[in-house]
């Protein structure tokens, strides 16, 4: 049979024309008309390349992606050239989930020369893919073909946090359509700590349900972990759009506004979301009511009243329900026995609170009086928890998100501790619903937050007259303060450049740095700042820590408004731990932010010899630079008022002689100093729990007492041999 080629060119040319209006529907939005013209072409020329891909892609996008594998093919078979089809292949590939097969393709794009950026996008996406549904304990059996979302909410349950993982990536794998297995997977990966894979595999899931408010809160969360706050904004904006009434939405959206250093913001949001739960039901309710109180401490136009009343409100409502008369407690009450202690933080790893608890921990571990264990309320697990883990005679990892308050308290009381210390305080992680269970006889708070806790529950509050004099701060906490000699220690930043010369002595100018927290950086903070930049003129503001260009310029223009030019300002980004300790070599005076000051920074400039003009403030958090100064005999830098502060900046502009004796004597000062006597801040401890102790045996109440240093020095322990550093 002859075929007759001008009817064939004529059905040919047909086609091309029906496919180009195809294609017209298609982009308009008209898929269905376009999915029935493709057919149509198919059904006459079934080899037709552009018919094939357009059905193809019309496929995919409806998510019948099977189905549209074949047609995709046969597209890239009938033109091996056109790099469009190839592309569309691979997308489809990762989507349903094919990544050998995508791997292959995308190699053999490659080996036909093609370059373009889309082909190293989608292998980048296969990496990402390939990460996120790699297993990540080879221990774990693959789950069954069969396992359903079910089985992975039974998993859950169970607290079997690895095995709901694997089957999660398994449902991905099976239905990569189906937005629960990569929501599960991401959830998944950040309680494991991997917030990058958690993000990937949240922005697949909003991909597959872009109306998803669940799915767009935790992206919106997981992003202002990286820092990622436009995309943070982009979700959460949408997911207050779909639920403005969503509680979580708003505590999450709060989170945002307090990166972005919006405090005022920060607040309201909170505020809102404890209006539509006023309840407290859920942790992240918990967790919110403690965010509010953190971001309060930050405003500066809160009273130290108003502030602890809002402590003593949320404290009352941790404790709600509970009658603290009728718990009883049946350790034995021997008041010379050793006693077990216990920690609870979620900050055993690399975080700043471990930069102070280490040195203490490594010292108390090594007396025979204390029993020590520790109840870790976090996931992640670096160099520094395993550090940590072995000054403790036990070590309970506690599930954040799993573990409630109520299983906690009983894993407590099963370990009979005597003495319990909370080391967070309001921060995040932190466990006081267990707390206000009452699971130890004694209980105080230490370390992780500048102020009281609110719980009645909470018997002590630990530190010392330097940092929290009784006269100024006692009626702002519920706890009765049990001062030890020195209520602190810090370790010693390692590996970190020799101290410098004085650079004023060179520039014969002041040059002042801030490595605050952008949330310290508040409009009192900066108009008081500039007030000294104003009187010294040469003077120059060193700024670290600012990385968004967005920030970078809103800074600015905050300075130019208050007189400052940009000439006279250096700005940097985060960096690392060496090179943000380098920058320090460029400063002469760092300057303090209120009404919360600094703390981990001010030990970090006095190590690198330069201290911090403080001014101190009408609240716990605002003493910390206070406390930690007077502690090294370094009062000429503290103030009281703002007219003091600028008179003492002014001053060590026309002292450089006596500033540079400082500089060059700090460290030695500082290592000299009780701050870095762990020994002598064990042995105080020590005499602290064993006064808490002897009271509660006696059947007495909490009651605020002080350890002295002639009691440290008389005690056995303290006169007994050295064992190690300190």
């Amino acid at each position: 049979m002859t075929v007759d080629p001008t009817a064939v060119s004529a059905v040919e040319r047909s086609a091309d024309e029906r496919c180009a209006q195809a294609m017209e529907l298609h982009v308009a939005g008209r898929t269905d008309l376009a999915e029935a013209i493709y057919r149509e072409i198919i059904a006459s020329v079934p080899s037709h390349a552009a018919a094939n891909y357009g059905l193809g892609m019309a496929l995919v996008q409806t998510s019948r992606i099977p189905d549209a594998l074949a047609h995709l093919r046969r597209a890239v078979q009938a033109d091996r050239n056109l790099v469009e089809y190839r592309l569309g292949l691979i997308e489809a590939l990762l989507l349903i989930g094919r990544f050998a097969e995508a791997n292959d393709a995308i190699v053999d794009t490659r080996g036909r020369g093609v370059t373009e950026p889309t082909v190293d996008e989608l292998a980048h996406r296969l990496a990402d893919l390939s990460q996120i549904l790699a297993p990540m304990t080879p221990a774990i059996a693959s789950p069954s073909p069969n396992v359903s979302p079910e089985d992975l909410m039974a998993a859950l349950r169970r607290g079997e946090v690895d095995v709901a993982l694997s089957i999660a990536q398994h449902l991905c794998r099976r239905e990569p359509e189906n937005s629960l297995g990569w929501k599960a997977v991401g959830v998944l990966h950040r309680f494991h700590g991997r917030l990058d894979l958690a993000t990937k595999s949240m922005h697949i899931c909003v991909r597959i349900a872009p109306d998803d408010i669940e799915a767009l809160s935790h992206l919106g969360s997981f992003c202002c972990e990286s820092e990622s706050l436009a995309e943070a904004q982009r979700a959460l904006t949408r997911a207050v759009d779909l639920a403005p009434d969503d509680a979580q939405v708003r505590y999450r959206f709060a989170t945002l506004h307090f990166r972005r250093g919006e405090v005022q913001e920060a607040i309201a949001a909170v505020r809102h979301g404890i209006s539509i739960d006023p309840v407290c039901s859920t942790n992240e309710a918990k967790s919110a009511q403690s965010s509010l109180l953190f971001h309060l401490c930050h405003d500066p136009s809160i009273s130290s009243d108003e502030l602890f009343e809002e402590h003593r409100r949320i404290g009352a409502r941790f404790e709600a329900g509970i009658d603290l008369s009728t718990i009883r407690h049946e350790n034995s009450r021997d008041p010379s026995r050793r006693l077990r202690v216990g920690f609870v933080s979620g900050d055993f790893r690399d975080h700043a609170v471990a930069k102070f608890v280490e040195p203490a921990l490594r010292e108390l571990s090594r007396l025979a009086s204390l029993e020590l264990t520790a109840y870790y309320n976090h996931t992640v697990e670096d160099e520094t928890t395993s550090r940590l883990r072995g000054y403790f005679a036990r070590w309970r990892r506690v599930d954040p998100q799993v573990t409630s308050d109520e299983s906690l308290a009983s894993q407590i009381r099963a370990d009979q501790i005597d003495v319990l210390i909370d080391l967070s305080g309001h921060t995040g992680f932190n466990r006081l619903g267990t707390f206000a269970l009452k699971p130890a006889p004694v209980q105080a708070s230490w370390l992780g937050y500048p102020g009281t806790t609110g719980l009645r529950a909470m018997d002590y509050y630990l530190s010392d007259s330097h940092l929290l004099p009784r006269d100024r701060f006692e009626n702002q906490f519920v706890e009765r303060l049990a001062h030890l000699p020195v209520g602190i220690t810090f370790s010693t930043p390692a590996e970190c450049t020799p101290i410098n010369a004085l650079p004023a002595l060179v520039t014969q100018s002041m040059t002042f740095a801030s490595f605050h927290r952008a949330q310290k950086l508040n409009a009192p903070t900066l108009a008081l700042w500039s007030r000294l930049l104003l009187a010294l003129p040469e003077s120059r503001l060193v700024l670290a820590g600012i990385d968004r260009e967005h920030d970078r310029v809103d800074l600015v223009r905050r300075f130019e408004r208050l007189g400052i030019a940009a000439t006279r300002l250096t700005l940097y980004g985060r960096s690392g731990f060496a090179d943000y300790m380098a920058i320090h070599r460029n400063v002469d005076l760092c300057l303090d932010s209120l009404p919360y000051s600094g703390g981990t920074t001010v030990n970090h400039a006095l190590w690198m010899g330069v201290p911090t003009l403080t001014l101190g403030g009408r609240i716990a958090a605002g003493w910390q630079a206070v406390g930690l100064l007077s502690h090294l005999g370094l009062t000429n830098f503290i103030s009281m008022s703002e007219d003091e502060f600028l008179d003492r900046g002014i001053y060590w502009s026309q002292h450089l002689a006596e500033l540079a004796d400082i500089r060059t004597g700090l460290r030695r000062r500082w290592l000299t100093s009780p701050l870095r006597d762990s020994r002598y801040f064990a042995v105080g401890f020590e005499l602290a729990m064993r006064a808490m102790w002897t009271r509660w045996c006696s059947n007495g109440a909490a009651e605020t007492f002080e350890i002295d240093d002639a009691q440290v020095r008389a005690s056995r322990t303290w006169t007994a041999p050295s064992t190690g550093v300190n």
